[in-house]
């Protein structure tokens, strides 16, 4: 009988000692009188409890057969239980809170990879409050922005600017005719480029501008007249802008563009103009900005001369120059 009751004893004491693992993460300790089943110890002396991610150091327990730990200390000893330092990887306030916190003992344990669960318990319910804290304030926030608030407008300043700008400009010419019948420079594609406007600014980000520009090639003369509207990017100390254009433009020649024509003049061309423009504005001082753009223009001018045509279809510009904001 006293055989059987031993038996009945070995079987039945690791499973009244046995650890409930749920326990353990909420309360964060390990007491004395308990046994953890492990899976396994590194080198470090860091165990895993069996089926979870918790960690216990092993310097306070001793090992059985049956990879079992138990407490050595006395009566009321407890041990704290820690998680992998991963599981703050990607929250950052809950990190800094836990360093915070952390005795010097407890920040050797999180530089090896460890943290303890009831640091990150303290933490969380730190977070708790601050997010209450930060709730109430928009609570507040949003009560303020429902009332009305009347106030006097200011005098808008500095929306009225002007600007001018030097650049070089490049056609694409089509032609049909024997250049031997054409007269010097009539293919020419490249010229200087002078531009002169007057604009305004909506808001920060938009402006609008009116603008004259004359490309003086050879033997003609190109004047483009064009609406401009931009956004731009206000807050960057290069203010990179993005825009598209709208107006007309006239290609007039100052001299015969074919040799034996027996006209003596021949038709300006009128057209409308299209386009677009990026570039970038540099503040240098309250009212002085250097600019500097790139245009891209469809012009179509077709100059016909006996049946036969000069087309000026495209021109590229590269502008730089300045702006006055009055």
């Amino acid at each position: 009988m006293k055989i059987f009751f031993i038996t009945i004893l070995l079987f039945v004491t690791p499973k009244i000692l046995a650890l409930d693992l749920k326990k353990i993460h909420d309360s964060n300790q390990v007491f004395f009188v308990e046994v953890l089943q492990i899976k396994k110890c590194n080198k470090y002396g860091w165990c895993q409890i069996k089926d979870t991610d918790s960690y216990v150091k092993k310097q306070y327990y001793k090992k059985n057969s049956r990879n079992e730990l138990s407490i050595k200390t006395a009566t009321y000893a407890k041990t704290w239980v820690y998680v992998k330092k991963d599981f703050l990887n990607d929250k950052p306030k809950l990190k800094n809170c836990v360093l915070f916190k952390a005795s010097k003992k407890e920040k050797n344990n999180i530089k090896i990879g460890y943290v303890k669960i009831e640091l990150i318990k303290k933490c969380s319910n730190v977070q708790s409050s601050i997010e209450k804290q930060n709730e109430n304030k928009n609570k507040q926030y949003k009560r303020m922005r429902a009332t009305p608030i009347y106030y006097r407008r200011k005098k808008s300043t500095e929306k009225i600017f002007t600007l001018f700008g030097l650049g070089y400009a490049v056609i694409n010419i089509d032609n049909n005719i024997n250049q031997k019948e054409l007269n010097f420079g009539v293919l020419d594609s490249n010229a200087l480029s002078f531009d002169f406007g007057i604009g305004y600014k909506l808001t920060p980000n938009i402006f609008s501008s009116i603008n004259i520009q004359n490309v003086n090639f050879d033997r003609a003369d190109l004047t483009n007249i064009y609406a401009t509207g931009n956004y731009q990017w206000s807050s960057l100390t290069y203010k990179p802008f993005i825009g598209m254009l709208l107006g007309v433009s006239q290609l007039k020649w100052h001299s015969k563009p074919v040799k034996n024509n027996s006209n003596n003049e021949v038709e300006s061309s009128k057209k409308s103009l299209y386009g677009m423009q990026i570039g970038a504005n540099y503040e240098i001082d309250k009212n002085w900005q250097l600019f500097l753009k790139h245009q891209f223009m469809l012009l179509q001018h077709k100059t016909v001369i006996d049946d036969k045509t000069i087309e000026h279809k495209n021109m590229n510009i590269l502008l730089f120059g300045a702006h006055y904001d009055f």
